[in-house]
């Protein structure tokens, strides 16, 4: 990307400010394109262990606290990761702005319901009708809706 053998990319994050630090210009942007469904998987053995799945749980339930600090301290979040993501502090702050002021939040965990399905759907058909995929998915089956319950559990306990 920064080397000058590339005429045009799709990307998002940390390496659109490396390419803007290299000259590179945004020619379009997907802010409210992209289905902004980024999952988190649990194997189905894992999920038959009610240890592991508790352990998850609480796991992601201190992620998204961290979330939650960053976005209340969005400059001395940027300060702390700018140098292990590679950015000058102005960098990591303006994609942690961007970031916030595109979606409203940093990162967030969300519950599988309809609408996230009917969205990875969406993705799933695209790729279909680009011929990306040589059938059509039923992406529901992709999906087990009562983690999110131990979750919400393991972060009310947070509090």
């Amino acid at each position: 990307m920064t080397g000058g053998q590339i005429d045009a990319f799709a990307s998002y994050g940390n390496s659109i400010n490396a390419s803007k630090a290299n000259g590179a210009v945004t020619i379009a942007s997907a802010v409210n394109i992209l289905s902004g469904n980024f999952p988190f998987e649990i194997s189905d053995a894992v999920l038959k262990d009610e240890a592991k799945v508790d352990a998850i749980a609480d796991y992601f339930a201190r992620v998204q606290k961290s979330y939650e600090w960053a976005e209340g301290h969005l400059k001395e979040w940027a300060k702390i990761q700018a140098e292990p993501t590679g950015n000058t502090y102005d960098e990591a702050y303006d994609l942690l702005k961007r970031t916030y002021d595109d979606r409203g939040y940093l990162y967030h965990f969300v519950g599988i319901d309809d609408q996230v399905v009917h969205s990875e759907q969406n993705v799933a058909d695209s790729f279909y009708e680009l011929n990306v995929l040589d059938q059509k998915v039923d992406v529901s089956s992709f999906y087990e809706k009562t983690f999110y319950e131990k979750y919400k559990k393991a972060l009310a306990d947070l509090k």
